[in-house]
């Protein structure tokens, strides 16, 4: 199976959880050059608040049942994850670059470094069992 990334850029939509403007989506499937559409599932890369896009593109809540849908879902975990370990390696830069470097910041960043890796082994692994599935 070959994964695919395709980053679409789109008008700027406020996350709902903190507000950053957001104007475009990354898409990792086994489909090439596939943007977004109407109530795919995506994640802010600052605060990991979980919405769902409108025809237009622009974002939304999620309904009752897409939380219910999604909760747990290994590859939507596995993005937050992800999420959550980009956003701690950025502070953590900002913070070097700074001149602001603290103790123990080096120690962070490798268990940082290891929180990604295990977060992609299981995307992968997440989306590769999911491929696997009969389509129905």
């Amino acid at each position: 199976m070959d994964l695919y990334a395709s980053t679409t850029l789109h008008t700027e939509s406020p996350c709902l959880g903190c507000g950053k403007l957001l104007d475009a989506s990354s898409i990792y499937g086994d489909e090439p050059n596939r943007g977004p559409s109407e109530g795919d599932i995506t994640i802010c890369l600052q605060c990991r608040h979980v919405m769902a896009y409108r025809a237009d593109l622009s974002l939304r809540a999620l309904t009752d049942d897409e939380i219910k849908e999604v909760a747990g879902h290994p590859r939507l975990v596995s993005m937050i994850d992800l999420a959550g370990a980009y956003q701690k390696d950025k502070e953590l830069e900002a913070r070097r670059r700074g001149g602001n470097a603290q103790a123990g910041d080096e120690e962070a960043s490798r268990q940082i470094r290891r929180q990604a890796r295990r977060a992609a082994i299981a995307l992968l692994t997440a989306s590769r069992r999911e491929a696997a599935r009969p389509k129905r």
